[in-house]
């Protein structure tokens, strides 16, 4: 008993510190959204290894439910509609999914326009949800961790209740990773569009890079750029240099943050086969370190000065 009072009591503190931070950086007037220790493309690592991390660990103990990637309970679930097994639960975690996602985007708007909410702000209140929801999950799960185990129907309560909680944590993740990165932030917890567009981009680098060595022949593209020289020009093989920069380029923004996913997924599902659900840790810390860098975030400089 003490146990859990002292941990929801934490998580409790945590919020409100957080709110606290929220509203400081909202009298600041602070802009964009800055990590003072990271890269942006550092926090989408560490957000898509904390996607994968949650997907596996939940995979492994809620028998089969996936707690990130909700387009695989989607299918699942209405192939499932015939024997009438994990119709239940699958379908509970997609609408949790999305109703936190939509809650998440609502929340965001409103903060922004309507309140002047600075997207930094709006970014950690997000993330301060996940958190809380992960905490939760982490505390309910040890409470109710010999029932999840000896679980035999995907349709337990306990199990019902765990992945909606996981679920409804990574709707938010993905709505803070949108406010934190921006419009172009690469997904974070579905990596289907991703594993094609590396699919895509790694196959056209390699086809280019195989064209500018002579390996291969293709069509030389035109050029109309007018800085090119006139022996640029004639080069049967150099055109093929610069597309190849621009594919390998595109092929490393995906591939990294699917690694991540991926390193995310094996290390989710080893600490959750040995250490059940204390395995929440990993993710829990990963965030509130990113809401503690984005804090203390170096601030944009205004726009006539930047350069």
């Amino acid at each position: 008993f003490f146990f859990f009072f002292f941990f929801f009591f934490f998580v409790f503190c945590f919020f409100v510190v957080c709110f606290c931070f929220v509203v400081f950086l909202r009298l600041a007037f602070l802009s964009s959204m800055r990590f003072r220790l990271l890269h942006n493309d550092h926090a989408v690592y560490l957000l898509a290894f904390v996607g994968g991390h949650v997907d596996a660990a939940g995979y492994l103990k809620l028998l089969g439910v996936f707690t990130s990637s909700i387009t695989g309970n989607l299918v699942v679930a209405t192939t499932s509609v015939v024997t009438s097994k994990g119709v239940v639960c699958r379908s509970l975690v997609v609408v949790a999914f999305f109703l936190a996602g939509a809650v998440g985007a609502t929340i965001a708007l409103r903060l922004r326009c309507a309140h002047g909410w600075a997207t930094r702000a709006v970014a950690i209140f997000l993330f301060s949800i996940e958190v809380v929801l992960l905490s939760v999950s982490w505390g309910v799960g040890l409470f109710l961790d010999s029932v999840i185990s000896n679980a035999s129907d995907i349709d337990n309560p306990a199990v019902v209740l765990l992945a909606c909680l996981l679920g409804a944590s990574m709707g938010f993740h993905s709505v803070g990773a949108k406010e934190a990165i921006g419009p172009n932030c690469p997904p974070t917890t579905v990596m289907t569009s991703t594993l094609i567009n590396v699919a895509s981009h790694g196959s056209n680098a390699a086809i280019y890079f195989f064209a500018f060595k002579g390996v291969c022949r293709l069509p030389a593209p035109v050029s109309t750029d007018p800085a090119r020289t006139a022996e640029e020009q004639q080069s049967e093989t150099e055109p093929f240099r610069e597309l190849y920069e621009q594919a390998a380029s595109k092929f490393l923004a995906g591939f990294k943050p699917l690694a991540a996913f991926t390193l995310g997924a094996l290390f989710g599902s080893a600490t959750m086969y040995f250490g059940s659900f204390w395995c929440l840790s990993s993710p829990v810390a990963i965030v509130v370190f990113l809401i503690c860098d984005a804090a203390f975030g170096v601030d944009d400089p205004p726009a006539n000065v930047r350069t």
